[in-house]
């Protein structure tokens, strides 16, 4: 192994203690140390041999390790350098650099002997040339640390060689010594830097065939080296005759595409700007607009990545030298940067040179003569704002004289970014209103400030606040200027047209708020604040302020709120309808429908039914319309189906079996006569008789046209005495007033009380009115009228499975081709909740068809994703998804899986229900014969034979043995008692009268009785 440096270290510590002795006998030079390379040791043994002839051994010492063991021995003749000596020791026992060079330090410092050169001869030859015919011999000596090209390279060009001769000679030195390279150095030069890297010195070597601007650059790079710095370097080199193509090194090249055409581009250390230079070579191959390109294209970020750019955009103009106010001073010139204002650039070098703002704006105004200028005051304070990843959103820029506050309002305009707002204003006043050219005297942006003109007349001058609506304080300050009164409403919906437009200016509405009413409910809560706008119908406002706070879905009147409106000075109210929706060219499915006009009273799924039916549209287009209409929250949608077919004024006593049902009574009063109602008079004196039940029974007692004809007669009588005081009266006159007075009470009783035609129907109606039959979209018209009747029902009690009930499901079904009528019984509803988009609830209600024993469940409703629902239950969903607009992705097999869940609950809680058809699978319209099969069928399917079907213990013990199915088997059996037979039947069916807030359950029977069910 080699010696260690410590070795090292020990063995010249050795050399300088031990004494030199002029002479060594042979015997002494024999001693090699044990182990030694014996090839190694023979050649020196040859050595010293050779040299013993012809001088004598100066110095021979063996030299040992640190561990004490015997290396070798170091021997020195007369003739030998001892450079030479130590480098040949060294590569014997394979002693590395640092180790040779102590070693031959501590021989020649120490010992005594001539060091004529520190570096050995490691290759050495005799070199013959034939120069004009002359055979010469020349030494080629190649030294330790010496590459073998510089040697010969240095060797040729000293004796005027050619390169044959180098080549010739490195490639023999190649053969014995270590080559790294081919090529020799012909330039080095050694620079000291400065700055971060002072103190440290830097050799700069180019070797043969190398451009030396290149090698300089590549060099120094690193080392931020000046340009001056560089060119220096690069003119000594070419002083020194060092071939070269070029002065300025390549720093970049990449192919870039300029229009249709692909152009290499090359970028050479010349000193200018890496950006200017890719401008310059875009505006001699193509034009200004091809730059941009760059930049999205890579080019630009790849070459500021390869080379220092100092700036992003290349110089497009340079001024004049510029003179100082007084004219005997030239302060320099200015440059305008691409994409920036000149006043900016201006306003820059006038802040460097402490020009005032008179000077400055003076060469704006001589720039902006020859250069296209979008303003003329300078940006005195500026922030980039970058996103987390580092990206620019945009600049914060306040101008000169501008205020803080208005800055702030037109940069977060102009933003399109999601951020902080409040967080970003607060940054900006924090940061910005310290520096000493910001003004900043007011929190408040004004979004408008400008003098007003109307009619070419001068109004006075209109500020608008960022936090003001502006419409409200174009009115608010109309009305404080006294030129506008004349025409007022003229001149602000001139003002805000014009203003609105203005782009600073966002207006959510382009009419003023006129009146502001505070709003409270029977109970004393404020509702919300009624506001008017200038020009709006005071209906249509409060239609939007009841649909907004949903006060229709709270039962209000809004014909009592609208009276008191109307009461207050300054609201003008020309109708008693609103308008919910109106649009001059409606379009639906992408066709042209016309004007569209939804009043108050319609429902606006109901007009958009009949213009889908009009103009033979899809469903899908009519419910995207509603979505666009029915999603305004001024706008009150209380379906989201249609009503294809309706039935109003229902009477019980139309469908009724005996006797002339519309004349149940012998009198009527005028609270019934519908026309007579409607007019001025008769509509207080209906509205006074249908809240006074005791005037009401006396106008229609008997004898009330008896006692009104003898009270008539009685006031002619007195009448006629107290004429005659005064003058007589002949015999005639009393016969006839009495006769003209009885006419005039019989008519009126005629008329008024006793059953004339429009008496007849309004008693007629009022005494069997039914509520109105509304058949929705998709409906099936037996499942509709059910519904219809249980509600019916609550007033006019039976309605259904009554002839009433099978006349109107055929009325309907002849009646209307847009109803289906595919069966006569209903199915079970399921109320499955609501899906509600944009704040419509589009109901989820499912009709079960497992109660009709006529429909196959089996091959009609086969299961559907793995079993875990079926056939119909999506084929509801797949209709609730058209009616859905946008549609939510997955839309059907969610709401499919909603419906099996829905419906499997609903089936876990048929046994706790108190509907007695529920539990034994049935609906209230099932035919007395389909109750005990259907009972019969769920009490088997619990695995229960309860023949006679009856308790024995009359249900009054209790059994812990008992388990879930036959407590349900038991419910299914009660629940068959209610209904077995038809007097049961019609209790059960009868609807009850809820007391105490829903807790109990009352009906009345047949005396009239009161009873409470459990």
């Amino acid at each position: 192994m080699p010696p260690s440096t410590a070795a090292v270290t020990y063995l010249l510590l050795l050399l300088i203690s031990c004494s030199v002795t002029s002479s060594i006998s042979s015997s002494a030079a024999a001693n090699i140390a044990p182990g030694a390379d014996a090839d190694a040791d023979a050649v020196v043994n040859a050595v010293v041999n050779a040299n013993a002839n012809n001088a004598n051994i100066i110095f021979r010492q063996p030299v040992l390790s640190i561990v004490g063991e015997h290396v070798g021995d170091l021997t020195v003749t007369s003739t030998d350098e001892p450079a030479d000596v130590v480098y040949a020791f060294g590569q014997r026992h394979s002693l590395d650099e640092a180790q040779r060079s102590g070693l031959l330090e501590s021989l020649c410092s120490n010992t005594g002997i001539a060091c004529s050169r520190r570096d050995a001869i490691i290759f050495e030859t005799n070199v013959t040339t034939v120069v004009d015919d002359t055979r010469s011999s020349k030494r080629f000596v190649v030294m330790e640390g010496q590459e073998p090209a510089d040697a010969a390279h240095a060797f040729v060009a000293t004796n005027n060689l050619t390169i044959g001769y180098r080549n010739a000679i490195l490639s023999e030195a190649c053969q014995f010594v270590a080559c790294t390279r081919t090529e020799p150095v012909i330039f080095r030069q050694t620079i000291k830097l400065d700055g971060a890297f002072e103190g440290t010195e830097m050799e700069i070597a180019v070797l043969e065939g190398q451009e030396p601007a290149d090698i300089i650059y590549d060099s120094l790079k690193p080392y931020d080296v000046s340009f001056t710095e560089r060119q220096r370097v690069m003119q000594a080199a070419k002083e020194e005759g060092v071939a070269h193509t070029r002065e300025h090194a390549l720093v970049f090249s990449e192919e870039v595409q300029i229009g249709d055409n692909t152009i290499p581009f090359y970028l050479y250390d010349d000193g200018a700007e890496p950006i200017d230079s890719l401008y310059a070579f875009t505006l001699e191959h193509g034009t200004e607009n091809d730059f941009d390109q760059f930049y999205t294209s890579g080019v630009v970020p790849r070459l500021c990545e390869s080379n220092r750019c100092r700036r992003m955009q290349p110089i497009i103009w340079k001024s004049r030298p510029i003179t100082s106010p007084s004219g005997n001073k030239i302060l320099g010139s200015f440059a305008i940067l691409r994409n920036e204002e000149p006043v900016d650039a201006i306003d820059h070098f006038a802040q460097v040179h402490g020009l005032d703002a008179e000077y400055r704006d003076r060469i704006v105004e001589v720039v902006c003569d020859e250069r296209p200028c979008s303003r003329t005051v300078p940006i005195v304070w500026r922030k980039t704002i970058n996103d987390e990843k580092g990206r620019v959103l945009g600049s914060f820029d306040v101008l000169e004289k501008e205020e803080v506050a208005d800055a702030v309002y037109r940069f977060l305009d102009e933003l399109s970014f999601p951020l902080d707002r409040s967080r970003l204003k607060a940054y900006f006043f924090e940061n910005a209103c310290v520096h000493p050219r910001v003004k900043c005297t007011r929190l408040v942006a004004n979004v408008y400030d400008d003098d007003v003109t109307l009619r070419g007349m001068n109004i006075g001058r209109l500020t608008i606040r960022e936090n003001q609506e502006p419409a409200d304080a174009i009115y608010e300050w109309s009305m404080a200027n006294d030129q506008l009164k004349e025409d007022l409403d003229g001149a602000v919906s001139t003002l805000i047209d014009e203003i609105c437009n203005e782009k600073r200016v966002k207006c959510q509405r382009r009419a003023p708020f006129i009146k502001s009413i505070p709003l409270s409910g029977p109970d004393g809560n404020r509702v919300g604040v009624f506001r008017l706008m200038l020009g709006q119908e005071p209906i249509d406002a409060l239609y939007g302020f009841f649909s907004r706070h949903g006060l229709f879905a709270k039962g209000w009147d809004i014909k009592i709120v609208l009276s008191q409106l109307c009461a207050i000075d300054g609201v003008e109210c020309t109708r008693t309808e609103a308008v919910k929706f109106q649009s001059d060219n409606f379009t639906m499915g992408g066709q042209s429908i016309g004007p569209l006009k939804i009043g108050e009273k319609e429902e606006v799924i109901d007009v958009l039914y009949r213009k889908r039916l009009d103009f033979n549209l899809t469903i899908e287009d009519q419910m995207e319309s509603f979505a666009m209409i029915c999603k305004e929250a001024d706008i009150y949608c209380a379906r989201t189906r249609a009503a294809v077919y309706s039935m109003y004024n229902i009477s019980v006593l139309d469908y009724a079996r005996f006797g002339n049902e519309t004349c149940q009574r012998k009198y009527a009063g005028v609270q019934f006569l519908s026309k007579f109602a409607d007019s001025a008079i008769g509509s207080t004196v209906a509205s006074f008789l249908k809240k006074n039940d005791q005037v009401a029974s006396m106008v229609e007692h008997p004898l009330f046209g008896v006692i009104l004809l003898f009270f008539a007669l009685l006031f002619v009588k007195l009448s006629l005495l107290l004429i005659e005081r005064k003058r007589r009266l002949s015999a005639g006159v009393y016969p006839v007033a009495y006769l003209y007075t009885f006419i005039l009470v019989c008519v009126f009783v005629t008329k008024v009380i006793e059953p004339v035609d429009d008496i007849d129907l309004a008693v007629h109606l009022q005494e069997g009115l039914l509520p109105a039959l509304h058949v929705l979209e998709g409906e099936e018209a037996a499942d509709a009228v059910l519904k219809w009747g249980k509600e019916a029902a609550r007033e006019h009690h039976p309605i259904v499975r009554q002839p009433i009930h099978w006349e109107i499901l055929d009325k309907i079904c002849v009646e209307s081709q847009h109803v289906p009528c595919t069966r006569r019984r209903a199915w079970e509803p399921v109320d499955m909740g609501a899906i509600t988009l944009y704040g419509n609830h589009h109901g989820i209600e499912y009709w079960n068809p497992a109660v009709d024993p006529d429909f196959d469940t089996t091959s009609l409703c086969e299961p559907v994703y793995d079993g875990e629902a079926d056939a119909c239950l999506q084929r509801g969903a797949i209709d609730l998804c058209r009616r859905l607009h946008p549609q939510p992705a997955g839309c059907v097999r969610d709401i499919t899986m909603h419906m099996a869940n829905q419906l499997n609950d609903y089936d876990k809680g048929r046994f706790d229900s108190k509907d007695a058809y529920r539990k034994i699978g049935l609906v209230i319209d099932a035919p007395d014969k389909e109750l005990f099969p259907a009972m019969s069928k769920v009490v088997l399917s619990k695995n229960v034979n309860l023949a006679p079907f009856s308790r024995v213990d009359n249900g009054t013990a209790t059994y812990d043995s008992w388990d879930s199915m036959l407590l349900e088997a038991w419910a299914a059996v009660d629940a068959f008692a209610k209904v077995k037979d038809p007097e049961s039947r019609e209790w059960n069916d009868k609807p009850c009268t809820p007391l105490f807030g829903g807790a109990l359950c009352a009906k009345h029977d047949k005396d009239g009785n009161l009873m409470i069910e459990a």
